[in-house]
């Protein structure tokens, strides 16, 4: 099985700051997810994430991880991580894809 991880850090792209609560973009990536016919399921977690800027500051900030257990094309992980970026307006999104070995008992 993959599982497919989405580090989605909630700071805005333009303004670095967050102008959507975490329940709000919670909703719009569960809205988007529901767009998508390929999803079977998925984990949506709430966490703390930081960085350092370009311009050499360390910047923290509330961040969402999207989880999915799906063998899903390339094509539609690119167009899931774009529809998302422009939806949440993030310069980017940290992607992760693992085999893992996953039971449901």
């Amino acid at each position: 099985m993959i599982k497919h991880i989405f580090s989605i850090g909630l700071n805005d792209k333009d303004t670095k700051k967050q102008i959507h609560t975490s329940k709000q973009a919670q909703q719009k990536i569960i809205a988007t997810l529901m767009r998508h016919n390929a999803i079977t399921g998925y984990t949506l977690t709430t966490a703390k994430g930081g960085y350092k800027h370009t311009n050499g500051t360390f910047v923290n900030e509330n961040s969402l991880i999207l989880e999915l257990f799906d063998k899903l094309p390339r094509k539609f992980i690119r167009t899931l991580i774009n529809n998302l970026k422009d939806t949440l307006n993030q310069e980017s999104i940290a992607y992760t894809k693992q085999k893992v070995h996953t039971m449901f008992i």
